[in-house]
């Protein structure tokens, strides 16, 4: 069972989303020398932490409640510090698309928690 979703959005979408983005930020998080840019620097290592912290359980709540488990996977990313800031920004218009797009109360509460984190991050570096 998937979930019957607009915006193209499902729920494995928006897990290997997520997973990519942490993966990523924490590639361009050492790419991102902090002598050259130390606000980048520190605010994709706290963005890092804070993905990494919640991604676990949003997963297994979100296999959990559609009765399976997902096949993820994760493209290659890129590490640039001009595309770091915009790959931020892409993953909040992202989330607040997914928010809409999952019917399940519980699960959009955690991606709200997931949009908290990003915004003070785009507030860091921005």
């Amino acid at each position: 069972m998937d979930l019957p979703i607009s915006l193209g959005i499902t729920i494995e979408n928006v897990c290997n989303t997520l997973m990519e983005a942490r993966v990523c930020t924490q590639l361009n998080h050492w790419a991102i020398k902090p002598n050259v840019n130390l606000a980048l620097h520190e605010a994709l290592g706290e963005l890092y932490d804070g993905l990494n912290a919640k991604l676990d359980g949003f997963v297994e709540s979100a296999q959990g409640t559609y009765g399976r488990v997902f096949k993820l996977s994760i493209p290659i990313c890129r590490t640039e510090a001009s595309r770091a800031i915009e790959e931020v920004v892409e993953l909040k218009d992202y989330l607040l698309k997914a928010r809409t797009a999952i019917p399940n109360s519980h699960l959009q509460n955690e991606l709200d928690e997931f949009l908290s984190l990003v915004n003070q991050i785009i507030y860091k570096i921005k």
